[in-house]
């Protein structure tokens, strides 16, 4: 039998709104002090691959991957020509140091770091390591905004680090590069922005907003006005563009090489540079501290992550329903849009080589808290969170979530 999900509840990632933009300011706060931004890309996954190549990474040459990682940062880098070597990952996301080392061989010339859900490692420790075997340093920095405080910043202990803009603000598409005292300009040969891209991004916006909307009279036109767009998109469906064949939906972990060169489109630019940016940190940090109190309130679910640390600003909330499997599906059935990285897990990665990140992939669930959520929406997420507990029998005595 087949079961139909209901519509989601909660919003699945932010939308766009107007209290979202500041039209007479651009925002700031996207600097990092001792990096220089090389270029922005339409997908994290492209400046991930043209990272390995402002950086002189050979092919063939080793990048040691952490083994709990979304298989779109490892695709780019074999599509490059690097060789992949996972490390180990504690269940707590810590890297494991001793197995990070252990896997340090004579072809291997960086690694990658990756901060997860937008919670800080341990910088100057894989650092550290790097200096000591003469290795380049890769942050991962898809889940962060560049607004950490303290003597030095996520994204500057690297030799490079890359950001996903996407994940935390309301764009369709956008990432950037950062290289530390690069040896040579480094020019991608990026690739012009087709009229079709532009329509499709601006319907896409359009789309979300309308959605959004409390008034009827709004919708009713709107249906109007889509099969126009959708009319006018056919039209020049014929004609070649750079992109011709690219799907836009960066939630899939696909990379495709056709869309390599493509840079961030000119709307999700001026949406960028028009974020409130402090605000949008505010709200995603409000949002955590209001699920995490009822969370630790609620025997048999523990969170990833039991603080936040300021000036974190997170990208989602990541937690443990005790050693239960795939609880996303069931919160899913309540109509909040949980996920995990159980789908999207490298085809390279053999189960069973890291029982910690195994783990991770079929138990650590991704609960939704941008800034478009309301706190009677964190309400449904909790009272959900809470109704799918209730129905898991109680784990076996002993079995832990973190294991250090």
């Amino acid at each position: 039998m087949t079961h139909t999900l209901p519509s989601f509840i909660v919003h699945r990632e932010q939308q766009l709104s107007l209290a979202s933009l500041s039209l007479g300011k651009r925002a700031d706060g996207l600097t990092l002090s001792g990096m220089t931004l090389q270029c922005s890309f339409f997908w994290a996954r492209n400046a991930i691959f043209h990272c390995l190549s402002a950086l002189k990474i050979q092919p063939k040459e080793e990048i040691l991957v952490p083994a709990f990682i979304c298989s779109a940062a490892v695709e780019p880098i074999t599509a490059y020509g690097a060789n992949v070597v996972f490390y180990d990952v504690k269940r707590n996301c810590e890297p494991s140091l001793e197995d990070l080392r252990a896997r340090i061989g004579s072809r291997t010339r960086a690694v990658l770091v990756v901060h997860y859900f937008g919670f800080p490692q341990q910088l100057h420790k894989m650092r550290s390591v790097c200096d000591q075997y003469g290795l380049l340093l890769i942050e991962d920095c898809a889940h962060v905004l560049p607004s950490l405080p303290g003597e030095q910043p996520v994204g500057t202990y690297g030799d490079a680090c890359v950001f996903s803009w996407r994940k935390l603000l309301p764009i369709n598409d956008g990432a950037a590069l950062y290289l530390k005292n690069p040896r040579d300009r480094f020019q991608p040969e990026l690739k012009r922005e087709s009229l079709r891209l532009t329509l499709r991004i601006a319907k896409g916006l359009l789309d979300q907003l309308v959605e959004q909307s409390s008034y009827p009279m709004i919708r009713i036109p709107y249906s109007w006005v889509d099969r126009s767009k959708k009319r006018l998109l056919k039209a020049i469906e014929g004609a070649r563009t750079n992109v011709s064949g690219t799907g836009l939906d960066g939630n899939l972990p696909d990379f495709d090489l056709r869309s390599v060169n493509l840079p961030m489109t000119r709307l999700s630019r001026w949406i960028l540079r028009h974020s409130t940016i402090s605000e949008i940190i505010e709200k995603r940090r409000r949002n955590y501290a209001l699920l995490l109190k009822e969370v630790l309130q609620t025997p048999g679910v523990t969170p990833l992550f039991a603080e936040l640390p300021m000036g974190v600003c997170p990208w989602v909330f990541p937690v443990f329903f005790d050693s239960v499997s795939n609880a996303h599906l069931s919160l899913r059935q309540e109509g909040i849009p949980a996920t995990s990285w159980s789908g999207v897990r490298s085809a390279s990665l053999s189960m069973g080589s890291f029982p910690d990140s195994d783990f991770l992939y079929d138990n650590l669930v991704f609960l939704p808290i941008h800034q478009s959520l309301e706190e009677a929406q964190i309400t449904k997420i909790v009272t959900a969170v809470k109704a799918v507990r209730a129905s898991i029998p109680t784990a076996k005595v002993g079995e832990l979530c973190h294991r250090q």
